[in-house]
């Protein structure tokens, strides 16, 4: 009997502590991303009649400008996980020519269509840089006139001649955004009007 109080009591102690942890990382400089039209890709109303019946739509191109300000150079790239995983629609592959598609949701178990991001070529620091990918962090390529940016994938930038990331301040580039919709009879019922609503986050990564 004492031996099983003793043990009681012990455990009781245990339960009522908890450990306060604080952590964090110092850096020499700090970055801060910003998007233009508030991060905002608006196709406003689509009438269905618009719409091909058994083959995906491709809506036109939109573009957001992206900036990256840091308090003095420094080396950094983005990751762009997809926010409506597992809604990407089928057939969006071959219509939107991209393997790294981010979904538009799905209402009733149907999915409403697909859209893929490129990056126009940067300027760095006032000048024309390049743009880089990279499936580990580690072994880096460059793009020609555009990257789609892979699910599973850090893009960055470099100064012109680069192969690795550089140290930058400030970045400026376009993504263009291109949107296709799933065919129509693929589709949810349209009566009541179904809303696109597809996002990223772009994540800052400091290399």
């Amino acid at each position: 009997m004492l031996t099983l109080l003793a043990a009681a009591s012990i455990a009781g102690m245990a339960a009522e502590t908890a450990d306060l942890s604080v952590k964090g990382v110092i850096r020499p400089a700090a970055c801060q991303i910003t998007l233009g039209h508030d991060g905002t890709v608006d196709y406003g109303t689509i009438s269905a009649t618009t719409l091909n019946q058994s083959a995906p739509t491709v809506l036109g191109d939109r573009t957001l400008p992206l900036t990256i300000s840091c308090d003095a150079a420094t080396t950094f790239g983005v990751i762009i996980p997809d926010g409506r995983p597992g809604t990407v629609a089928d057939g969006m592959e071959t219509a939107l020519n991209s393997q790294n598609l981010h979904g538009l949701g799905a209402v009733g178990g149907r999915s409403l269509g697909a859209f893929t991001l490129m990056f126009s070529a940067p300027t760095v620091d006032g000048a024309t840089g390049i743009t880089l990918e990279s499936p580990n962090g580690t072994t880096w390529r460059e793009y020609d006139g555009g990257v789609t940016p892979g699910l599973r994938y850090m893009t960055a930038w470099g100064v012109s001649g680069a192969t690795t990331p550089s140290a930058i301040k400030d970045l400026t580039t376009d993504i263009r955004v291109r949107t296709g919709v799933a065919a129509k009879d693929d589709l949810p019922d349209l009566a009541g009007g179904v809303a696109l609503d597809g996002l990223v986050t772009i994540e800052l990564r400091y290399l």
